[in-house]
């Protein structure tokens, strides 16, 4: 009766052991392409810093920037990102509204169209943050859709109001009146 019950605890032990050697085993291995990937941005990084910022200050286009992968898209926007929240001049916003607008609006459309909840907000955010209005018409449709959570809704609306959409008091009124003060203050105000 004892043995029988050290055989079954043994089975159990070696079984929850197997288990975390193989999930120790994956995370290390997800950790390692995580790394490699975040060293494959930071090297374009380096690569488009100077072009970017030239770009920037002197408008234009260059053959130097042309991304081919999404590593080098994510570079893109890191850098045009970090650009973003350290501007102050309208020459220079516009000319980082035109960069992004340039390299990352099929890649930020074809974000929009994600399954997952986190992909369309950062894309929401960065389309914000960068204000590229060719994706406007895309943001419209996305409200018009079912199944949005309540801050996509939101934000998609924050976004219509920025860019200084048409329609926004019609969908406020009549689509959307539901919302909470604090939402519609913060839609109306931009």
């Amino acid at each position: 009766m004892l043995h029988t019950e050290f055989f079954y605890l043994a089975i159990l032990t070696l079984t929850f052991s197997s288990l975390l050697v193989i999930l120790l085993t994956y995370l290390i291995i997800r950790k390692a392409f995580d790394i490699r990937k975040r060293r494959t941005i930071e090297t374009y990084k380096q690569r488009y810093n100077s072009v970017i910022f030239k770009l920037l200050t002197d408008g234009g286009y260059s053959r130097e920037l042309n991304p081919q992968n999404n590593h080098q898209l994510k570079a893109i926007e890191e850098m045009l990102s970090r650009y973003a929240n350290v501007l102050e001049g309208e020459q220079e916003k516009k000319a980082l509204s035109a960069l992004a607008s340039l390299y990352l609006k099929n890649y930020y459309r074809k974000r929009l169209k994600s399954k997952r909840w986190s992909r369309r907000m950062n894309v929401l955010y960065h389309i914000e943050n960068f204000h590229i209005k060719p994706l406007l018409e895309d943001v419209y449709k996305m409200v018009k859709k079912r199944g949005l959570s309540y801050e996509e809704t939101v934000h998609i609306l924050r976004i219509l109001a920025s860019f200084q959409f048409e329609d926004i008091l019609g969908l406020l009124t009549k689509d959307f009146s539901t919302l909470s003060e604090f939402e519609y203050r913060s839609i109306v105000i931009r």
